[in-house]
């Protein structure tokens, strides 16, 4: 037994070979030895048995070890207060994979390690995804965003972003502490952005929220930069579209609240969550996220798609022995979901916001998504148009809604950018009209110099052979291709630019700029994580590196999850408003479950310091 053990060497890398060896050993019996031919006469198994014996003892050697590298790893989690759900990210696998593959006698790096060469080296990482987006600049343009937030510590920042159809990279951030916000600050702190780390040239657009600095700022920014304009925020419109309609149409308000005291009353005693989950078979009522209002149509959803379960539970005896049914709340909710009327509004109130919806999801993705939004908010109007069989009286009150907010959100450049997607015009989904003749002109004055008579009056002459479906532009090529690449990416690949380069340029400088500034709340949590007390100790150039990186790294990983977005075009009906898969987009839009996770944790780990 010494003699195997020995041959075999030592250490834990090869624990598994001592023991078959052993075994071996131990198994066979006589003059065989170790691992020998001779017939020997011990009392061992044959060959295969020993084989099988083997195989089940290593099995249950590696069922130990991981066991043992299972409570190491949750152990760490919890006494170092980390988010449970950092251990289905990506990066937290891939680490897990790395040191697998190292093998044992892995040492993991020190903090002043990672803080020093390995922050450096990851900084390097970011600073070339964030090259690669900047590179594509002279051709696509890209459109600045801004906006301000509060970390955990209820400190305010500005972050500046920049992004195209190519993807969204951080730029800067800076700490508003102790300043006015006012309209001429921000305009200062995006122009000083723009020159450090853009370009002025390289700025198609900026796009900010409603408030009235930054609407101050935004023309103070046109002024500067004439060839700029200024748009508002499409998802943030959209959601206040959402909430006009809740407060402004009697059967959506009323609706809604009901669906929210079934969410709340359930979800707020576990015996109850109990009996729900018992009868929905581990289905769960999506939550609404504070941040946005149009959540609450897709919590709504969720509770329609129960009807059946829901109405089975409060019928059970299980839900009439629970104390919490018997007090006035309980028994307003059991009214509820028995109430035929509340399920019938709940499906007409889900068919006429789905359309609305889509058109939230779509703004509220990566990619150039300027050249949809005008068509798509016509075609929402006319699905729900559609939904009541054109009856004004019902389409109508919807209708003046949306309008009033269009108002607010619409640009000339919208226009513009449909009209010179390929898809929408051959197929006459948009049409040339008042509204796009403004466009037209908005160009003129925005994107060609007013003394350059020449240049203006080749892309009017390029315009008109668009506009006429010219089969040098809608060649057979051209037309086979429309339909399934982006917009801006039909324009750089089919459209020579020896003969229609002017056009070709407004064109992919247009379509490739998305419509929402969303990649700024997709991110709160990624700025939140950098900026904690603890972290706030770090030398500012640190920190600094440290926001830089976490930002882009996470930028870069939501484009890859959407690389779609960059090369395919949007098909509003292939969007699905009401998603079946947990992570969903806008229940997720700032990283809110993860933020609240990290929030709580984050408060007490600085109680420790």
């Amino acid at each position: 037994m010494l003699r195997a053990a020995s041959s075999t060497g030592s250490g834990v890398g090869n624990q598994p070979s001592s023991v078959d060896s052993t075994f071996v050993e131990q198994g066979g019996g006589g003059g065989g030895g170790g691992g020998g031919s001779g017939s020997g006469s011990g009392s061992g198994g044959t060959d295969g048995e020993r084989r099988v014996h083997q195989t089940t003892l290593y099995s249950q050697l590696r069922k130990t070890e991981k066991a043992n590298a299972d409570l190491a790893i949750a152990k760490h989690f919890v006494t170092n207060n980390i988010a449970f759900n950092v251990a289905r990210t990506p990066e937290f696998i891939e680490a897990m994979k790395a040191v697998a593959e190292h093998g044992p006698g892995y040492v993991p790096p020190s903090s002043e390690t990672i803080r020093t060469s390995l922050l450096c080296t990851l900084k390097e990482k970011a600073a070339d995804y964030v090259k690669e987006i900047k590179e594509s600049w002279a051709e696509t343009g890209c459109t600045i965003m801004s906006d301000g937030w509060r970390d955990m510590r209820s400190r305010n920042h500005l972050n500046l972003l920049a992004s195209s159809s190519r993807g969204t990279v951080f730029l800067c951030s800076e700490s508003t502490e102790g300043k006015v916000k006012d309209g001429r600050f921000l305009a200062d702190f995006i122009t000083r952005g723009i020159d450090e780390h853009v370009g002025r040239e390289n700025v198609v657009q900026i796009i900010t929220d409603n408030a009235s600095n930054y609407n101050v700022a935004g023309a103070l920014l046109e002024d500067r930069m004439p060839h700029v304009f200024k748009s508002n925020c499409a998802a943030h419109c959209i959601d206040l579209l959402f909430e006009d309609i809740d407060k402004e149409i009697e059967k959506v308000k009323e609706t809604v609240r009901k669906g929210g005291e079934i969410k709340k009353f359930i979800y707020r005693f576990t015996h109850v969550l109990d009996c729900m989950r018992s009868h929905t078979m581990g289905r769960e009522i999506k939550r609404p996220v504070a941040t946005r209002f149009a959540t609450n149509f897709i919590m709504l959803e969720s509770i329609i798609k129960l009807e059946q379960p829901l109405r089975f539970m409060v019928a059970s005896n299980e839900w009439r022995s629970l104390s919490q049914t018997k007090t006035t709340e309980g028994r307003e909710v059991t009214q509820i979901i028995q109430d035929n009327l509340f399920w019938e509004d709940g499906r007409e109130v889900i068919e006429v916001m789905e359309p609305l919806i889509k058109v939230l999801r779509m703004v509220d993705s990566e990619g150039g998504t300027f050249g949809y939004i005008f068509e798509a908010m016509d075609r929402a109007k006319e699905a729900i148009s559609k939904y009541y069989n054109g009856e004004k009286a019902k389409y109508e009150p919807y209708w003046t809604i949306i309008d009033k907010r269009w108002i607010l959100l619409h640009h000339p450049m919208h226009a513009m950018a449909a009209l010179l997607n390929p898809h929408l015009y051959y197929d006459k989904l948009v049409k040339h009209d008042e509204e796009t003749e403004k466009g037209i002109a908005e160009v003129l004055r925005k994107m060609f110099a007013p003394d350059d008579i020449c240049e203006r009056e080749t892309f009017s002459s390029q315009l008109v052979d668009y506009m006429g479906m010219d089969s040098n532009i809608f060649s057979s090529f051209a037309k086979m291709t429309l339909r399934v690449k982006h917009p801006s990416l039909w324009w750089k690949v089919v459209i020579p630019s020896d003969k229609y380069g002017e056009l070709r340029r407004v064109a992919m400088r247009l379509l490739s700029q998305p419509c929402s500034a969303s990649a700024c709340e997709r991110n709160w949590s990624a700025f939140d994580a950098a900026h904690t007390k603890k972290r706030n100790r770090l030398k500012p150039q640190t920190l600094n590196d440290l926001v830089y990186v976490r930002v882009n790294l996470h930028l870069q990983k939501f484009l890859l999850k959407n690389s779609d977005s960059v090369v395919k075009p949007i098909y509003l009906d292939h969007i699905t408003a009401f998603k079946e898969v947990e992570e969903d987009a806008l229940l997720d839009v700032d990283g809110e479950d993860e933020r609240e996770e990290e929030r709580g944790l984050g408060v007490e780990l600085e109680s420790l310091v």
